[in-house]
């Protein structure tokens, strides 16, 4: 006889690895369909759990994403969110960024939320549009030992569902710099050629500054100003204190 498919059933992927707790998410799910997602501390001498603290599950406002360290003895995880959605977060309404912090013993410490309004020298709508069926795709979100964060974006539009072998076109980076509070710090459009050959343009980042700053570094094919001809060029963008220096080398 073949096996029943099991529809009803918990799994986990670990969220952040901290000092004295790994941090794991739960997952339940039932028919398949993901019902509640959990946060768990659980700590490495004991194996104990430390606590649980309920993500988000069928009474949410809101279905989010989740990037998550440990910064001085707190947990803070940081994302995107859209409307609560059975199918989870959903780019095409993605809302803006939000952070939460918990303490040791799993109690909410901040949870703040931003809007696209925030960034008024940007043009963004309400579900993140910058441009005609161009998305915001979160790339990378960095954390800093100050308490700042900053979310590098990209540019996207998914690919031609018509066309086979279709790749998603990818522009401009947007890079939004956030405080201790998670006010705005900044937003920086960083220009690049409208890219059809690669999922991304990111290449990778490294901290610096004592966990305080990060630099990350970028491929483009752009045109040169001398000849009109296209050369690569490496991008090299240093973040310190919420600002950005960028720096273009052809190569």
């Amino acid at each position: 006889p073949r096996k029943k498919k099991r529809h009803n059933y918990a799994s986990f992927s670990v969220a952040a690895v901290g000092q004295k707790y790994l941090y794991l998410l739960l997952i339940h799910r039932v028919k398949g369909i993901p019902i509640d997602f959990t946060i768990a501390a659980v700590d490495f001498e004991t194996g104990k759990e430390k606590y649980q603290y309920l993500f988000e599950d069928r009474n949410s406002q809101y279905s989010r994403t989740l990037h998550a360290t440990e910064i001085n003895n707190q947990l803070v995880v940081v994302g995107n969110y859209s409307d609560y959605s059975k199918k989870d977060f959903q780019l095409d309404e993605n809302k803006g960024f939000y952070k939460l912090a918990l303490d040791e013993e799993g109690k909410e410490l901040q949870l703040v939320y931003t809007k696209w309004s925030n960034f008024p020298t940007l043009q963004i709508d309400e579900d993140g549009r910058a441009e005609k069926k161009f998305r915001l795709r979160p790339t990378q979100f960095y954390f800093f030992n100050d308490g700042k964060v900053s979310v590098l974006t990209e540019k996207y539009k998914p690919e031609n569902a018509t066309i086979i072998r279709a790749l998603p076109k990818t522009s401009d980076f947007i890079l939004f710099s956030m405080n201790k509070e998670f006010g705005t710090l900044s937003a920086h459009v960083i220009k690049k050629e409208l890219s059809k050959t690669a999922a991304t343009d990111y290449l990778f980042h490294q901290y610096i500054k004592e966990d305080n700053g990060v630099a990350f570094f970028y491929g483009d094919y752009a045109v040169s100003e001398n000849s009109n001809k296209k050369n690569w060029i490496l991008g090299i963008n240093t973040i310190i204190d919420g600002k950005l220096t960028e720096e273009k080398i052809p190569i």
